[in-house]
């Protein structure tokens, strides 16, 4: 899916293809709302798979990392990340070891604990 939106991404901006402006004179009709925002889609698209820093961030995050505007370099977006999605992992752990305390999780006890553990640093990396 990446490879299809730097190509189509690519190919829209480099023909001006959906530029508003542009869509009565190469797709022989009237400009819409909605081409203005295909426009715009991949237009950004565009500059976040350009921006090495976006994409890895774009890679590790999705496309919530979209929505971080304050974020410029590499840290901003780990640090953004890692506390958007410490409450799950968090919340995750603390209910794995009550099952574990409670005693209605007992075979691969602590595999499910270091399974929660990596999937937080996963994140990192």
């Amino acid at each position: 899916m990446k490879s299809f939106a730097r190509r189509t991404s690519a190919d829209c901006l480099r023909n001006v293809k959906y530029h508003p402006d542009k869509i009565p004179q190469t797709l022989g009709r009237q400009a819409t709302p909605q081409d203005d925002e295909y426009y715009n889609y991949l237009k950004l698209a565009d500059e976040t798979l350009k921006d090495p820093v976006k994409r890895f961030a774009y890679d590790r995050f999705g496309a919530d990392m979209l929505e971080w505007k304050q974020c410029k370099t590499t840290y901003d977006f780990v640090s953004q990340g890692l506390t958007k999605s410490a409450p799950y992992y968090i919340g995750s752990l603390t209910i794995m070891i009550i099952l574990g305390v409670l005693g209605m999780v007992q075979e691969g006890r602590y595999v499910s604990h270091n399974c929660t553990l990596s999937g937080g640093f996963s994140n990192i990396l």
